[in-house]
């Protein structure tokens, strides 16, 4: 709520208005229209008017509103009041976005970015920023609306702010980033109650149910749209409608069709048809269904309607028998998506937007195996997978996005090494088994949900417990190997894996299972993880000096939370000797992240960090490597790695997390691991958790000098680390030699 300053008189006419505006803001314009009704004196006159059209607006009077407005322009500008202009103006303009006129909208907003205040054009980006939202533009949206929370958290206006934050949340769901959208929507519901601002309330809840709806969180998205739409109701908000369809759509989900149709009545189209095809077909009456969501398709401009109302036609088409229509729905559907996706500019966003959208790709792969139509399953699959990294490389568009059996074939053949690809889906989950030019496929049964709970008990007893979990057939090591490797164990030829992961197998270093007799898989096993089956058909180029080295550590401490790390030096010290004359280093205060960008990083084969990294959840492309102070601070983010052009043989970071902590959908674990393979290395060693600073500096001793003997990077690795394992103590726990995991993009 803009504050206004009164002038002296008559006080008992400014305090009406006040108590009015007010009384709007928290949502009870009836209140507000009685106080409205008594006369003014004229230099109040245009401050009345705006708040008469006010209750015109949320009446719904769009008419009647505008003119208000448009008289309460005329006024201030006669009485010099730039700032009630430009609040009027506004309030114009929000008028004209209810009805979709964006265009009459934005010629009114640039009037109001006129005035120069800073208040009033933080305004003008949220109504800017609330347009692009509409109209599924998330990209843009989220730029404009970061400017205007910027703005508005310097003005100190906790009532605009806090709308931005509302915005900027919903922006966040619509890109799949749930935990950062959870965050500021439940911030934002705070800040709305403290100010008792109903409509926010209203649109802050309501929001939080779509969240919830999306997370499968069914009971707690009703509860949130049920006290959106009390709100709407109580205070005759026409976004009760609005919140109807999204009422009836949980309801839908939540199998409580009755009601749900009770409610859709309510909606707005086209979410009254979409829910109506979806009660149709829960009737099974699947011709009806198809006909409504066909009819809801042509009535939607929105995006994410389009691929909603497509996914579900796939299913009613399905249901009719219409097998051909159903394929076009799904393909539609799935294209849509990733036209969207490429779309967004930001890496950030386009990371987490296939988080929400990744069950569509589910389904169409369920489909397209019960077909048998096992090569069109496998290139669905791929598509959803590491586009950014093969984006980059422009294999993406110069393939045509198709990956089949032939090419796993191809992959494979005259290779020792067998290749494993893995597809966790609530419709049922499998692993392709590639070697010697056979390509097998494998149900599992076992459940996304099942694997992540064990990936997540596993990791405790290795991380948090530090055990050593050979010989418990009970335990999470040896249920993970039963589930998910021996179903296949019978197909695995040779000593090399490449395994392709999916969901929390990201999070899990397989070297570490048990199988049947007691072991670590690493004893009978060299495992590598690669981002898709589509990166490894393409080989890299070789560095222009591939024995040359980079070595960057032991940097000066900066941080007090992160003190200099003990043996970094003897590490560097190590890898000097190894490399002898080949290699340039960057330590002490000379390991600056400035230093590194202007090393020219891609003329050397092997990169090597000895620092403390800073994984960052909320955004892993702001992970960080902790060097020494330059000229642009002390930190190496991920976000500056991945844009650079790399033919590295392997690089690796040794330091905590470096594999990041956050895991995306279709991409896998992102942070340094993912940000150098996109920029081009071919191998890439980093941490899934913290790392102890001993066992770390012999481990990397005995790596580089198993590379220096030729080993292949992923042998060399594996051979490292079972000296830790034989040496016996406590370096034979997991804790120690494994939390260190090898990347891949090289052709098998």
């Amino acid at each position: 709520m803009k504050e206004h300053t009164p002038s002296k008189e008559p006080w008992a006419s400014q305090f009406r208005l006040l108590e009015a505006e007010i009384l709007l803001y928290q949502g009870d314009r009836g209140k507000a229209a009685v106080l409205l009704q008594s006369a003014v004196p004229g230099e109040l006159r245009a401050r009345k008017l705006v708040l008469e059209g006010w209750v015109d607006r949320q009446s719904g009077r769009r008419d009647q509103a505008f003119q208000k407005f448009g008289q309460a322009v005329e006024l201030a500008r006669e009485r010099r009041d730039k700032d009630l202009e430009a609040e009027a103006l506004v309030q114009q303009a929000r008028v004209r976005q209810d009805a979709s006129r964006w265009d009459e909208a934005e010629q009114i907003l640039t009037q109001v970015e006129a005035t120069g205040s800073d208040y009033w054009i933080s305004t003008v980006w949220i109504n800017r920023g609330l347009k692009l939202l509409q109209t599924a533009q998330y990209d843009p949206a989220m730029k404009m609306l970061e400017k205007a929370e910027a703005l508005t958290r310097a003005a100190g206006s906790e009532a605009a702010h806090s709308a931005v934050i509302l915005n900027l949340a919903i922006c966040r769901e619509r890109l799949g980033d749930y935990e950062q959208a959870e965050t500021m929507l439940r911030q934002s519901l705070a800040l709305h109650e403290k100010l008792k601002a109903q409509l926010l309330i209203m649109r802050t809840a309501g929001s939080l149910g779509r969240l919830e709806q999306d997370l499968g969180r069914l009971d707690q998205a009703i509860a949130n749209y049920r006290r959106a739409t009390e709100i709407a109701q109580r205070i005759s908000d026409e976004s009760f409608a609005h919140w109807s369809g999204w009422m009836a759509s949980a309801l839908i989900e939540a199998k409580n069709i009755a009601e749900a149709e009770q409610w859709n009545r309510n909606a707005l189209q086209p979410k009254q048809n979409i829910n109506a095809g979806l009660i149709a077909g829960a009737r099974g009456r699947w011709d009806d269904a198809a006909r409504l969501l066909e009819l809801a398709l042509g009535e939607s401009e929105d995006a994410e309607d389009r691929w909603t109302c497509l996914a579900y036609l796939a299913t009613a088409q399905r249901n009719r028998g219409r097998r051909d229509l159903m394929h076009r729905a799904y393909r539609q559907a799935i294209g849509a998506i990733a036209q969207k996706r490429a779309q967004l500019s930001k890496p950030d966003y386009q990371l987490s937007f296939l988080s929400r959208l990744i069950r569509n790709y589910q389904d169409y792969v369920a489909v397209l195996l019960e077909e048998k139509q096992i090569d069109q399953a496998l290139s669905v699959e791929e598509s959803s997978r590491a586009q950014l990294i093969e984006r980059r490389t422009g294999r993406r568009e110069a393939s045509g996005n198709t990956i089949s059996r032939n090419v796993l074939h191809q992959l494979t053949a005259g290779s020792r090494a067998s290749l494993l690809g893995f597809w966790l889906s609530p419709q049922g989950s499998h692993v392709w088994v590639a070697n010697g030019g056979k390509v097998d496929l494998v149900d599992l049964n076992v459940s996304p949900q099942r694997v992540a709970e064990l990936v997540a008990d596993h990791n405790r007893t290795i991380v948090e417990k530090r055990r050593d979990v050979r010989n418990q057939p009970a335990s999470a090591a040896a249920e993970l190997w039963r589930v998910l490797l021996k179903p296949a164990a019978h197909l695995v030829r040779g000593e090399r894996l490449v395994v392709v992961p999916d969901g929390a197998m990201h999070e899990l270093n397989l070297e570490t299972l048990i199988d049947e007799q007691g072991n670590y898989l690493i004893d009978s096993k060299i495992v590598v993880s690669a981002p898709s089956f589509a990166v490894l058909s393409s080989a890299s180029e070789a560095s222009a000096r591939a024995n040359d080295a980079l070595i960057v550590g032991d940097p000066l401490q900066v941080d007090p939370d992160f003190p200099r790390l003990t043996y970094a030096g003897q590490e560097l010290g190590a890898l000097r000797r190894i490399f002898d004359n080949r290699c340039r280093v960057l330590a002490g205060a000379q390991a600056t992240p400035d230093a590194f960008l202007e090393a020219h990083a891609g003329e050397f084969g092997y990169i090597h960090f000895a620092a403390h990294a800073k994984a960052n959840r909320e955004s892993p492309l702001d992970s960080s490597v902790l060097l020494s102070n330059g000229k642009n601070g002390y930190k190496l983010y991920a976000r500056d790695v991945m844009n650079l052009q790399l033919r590295a043989r392997l690089v690796t970071i040794s330091a905590c997390r470096g594999a990041g902590v956050r895991n995306y959908s279709g991409e896998g674990l992102v942070g340094f691991s993912w940000a150098f393979l996109r920029a081009g290395a071919r191998h890439v060693i980093a941490g899934l958790w913290d790392v102890a600073d001993a066992s770390t500096a012999m481990l990397m001793e005995q790596l580089y000098s198993y590379l220096s003997k030729g080993h292949p990077p992923a042998a060399a690795l594996r051979a490292a680390k079972r000296r830790l394992l034989a040496g016996g103590g406590n370096l034979n726990r997991p804790y120690y030699w494994a939390p260190f995991q090898i990347y891949t993009r090289e052709k098998i």
